[in-house]
């Protein structure tokens, strides 16, 4: 029988799947038949109308998840709590610094595009809605 803590981060790990899975979807459909030019063509409704890297948010909640699932099982082992935390850090470190990069990226090439200033203007949460730059 899994905890309450256990049950929590079996939900949260769902969720951020389904997050990562549904905006890896949206900017798929967006991108599928795109002749790539230099003209911004991304996806901007769905949940990048709340975020600009929902799958990367996506990935960061599934770790998270993943980590308060195995709190239970860390108990007293200090190896576990270490590496655990190490590991989560890690995650949450390599996306918000792709999310960094991928910004960066994207102003430069396309800062003259309307349909890019648009939307950046619109979604200022780079990973999570409502936490802004």
């Amino acid at each position: 029988i899994l905890s309450k803590v256990q049950w929590a981060g079996v939900m949260l790990a769902f969720l951020g799947l389904s997050v990562e899975a549904t905006a890896d979807m949206q900017k798929f459909l967006v991108k599928r038949d795109y002749d790539y030019t230099s003209s911004f063509v991304g996806p901007t409704g769905g949940l990048y109308g709340l975020s600009r890297h929902p799958n990367y948010a996506g990935e960061i909640l599934f770790w998270a998840g993943m980590f308060l699932g195995g709190l239970p099982a860390f108990g007293k082992n200090v190896v576990a709590w270490v590496t655990g935390s190490i590991g989560l850090w890690g995650i949450v470190s390599i996306m918000t610094g792709a999310t960094k990069r991928l910004d960066e990226k994207q102003a430069d090439r396309y800062e003259s595009e309307m349909a890019y200033k648009s939307w950046r203007e619109d979604v200022k949460a780079p990973l999570f809605p409502f936490v802004n730059e």
